[in-house]
């Protein structure tokens, strides 16, 4: 839920959004510009709002409440409310971003279940994103990032059961970078 729902295999630059109040406590994906970001490129999304928010279930962020695949993301900024509250409905997509922070033992065996969890960010609930082809995972390269230059105000609060100033949680093979959150004394995570 957002201006759209989904964006897959496109390109959206240069949008601004002023977010009266973006209440979508039926919808379980939820942010400004889209509910889900898949395989796109997102440039120059900035997000305002400031006394308002933007409300959902389970993934919820400032732009978007979850981004994957071979998404690239660069020069975002937020300042806005976010909460995001878990709910049962369509508990299918629970499982697709509860999956990389199972606990694991030495032999490889998952040991906890985590599940009931909604996922809040400055700008995005989740980012889980492909690897690089012929990048060991050991090495970092510059021109690799797929998701830089954000910058997240977060001069009220972001509210969930896994909250991060500028996103939810980040997929292991996810590479954030040339980002920060700005906060005040009234900020509440």
């Amino acid at each position: 839920f957002g201006l759209f729902k989904k964006v897959e295999k496109g390109v959206v630059k240069s949008i601004t959004l002023n977010v009266v109040d973006m209440s979508a406590s039926e919808y379980n994906v939820v942010g400004s510009l889209a509910g889900m970001i898949e395989d796109s490129e997102i440039y120059s999304v900035h997000v305002a709002g400031k006394a308002e928010r933007v409300l959902g279930n389970n993934l919820v962020g400032g732009v978007a409440g979850y981004v994957l695949g071979n998404s690239r993301i660069n020069d975002i900024s937020t300042d806005i409310r976010v909460t995001a509250v878990y709910s049962s409905a369509n508990a299918q997509e629970t499982l697709l971003y509860n999956r990389d922070i199972y606990k694991w033992n030495e032999l490889g065996n998952k040991y906890n279940n985590i599940t009931q969890l909604a996922y809040a960010g400055g700008a995005f609930g989740v980012v889980d994103l492909e690897p690089f082809a012929n990048t060991k995972p050991s090495v970092y390269y510059v021109d690799d990032v797929l998701c830089s230059n954000i910058v997240s105000k977060v001069e009220n609060s972001i509210v969930g059961s896994v909250v991060g100033g500028i996103v939810g949680c980040v997929g292991m093979n996810t590479t954030l970078s040339h980002s920060h959150m700005v906060v005040s004394p009234e900020t509440k995570l």
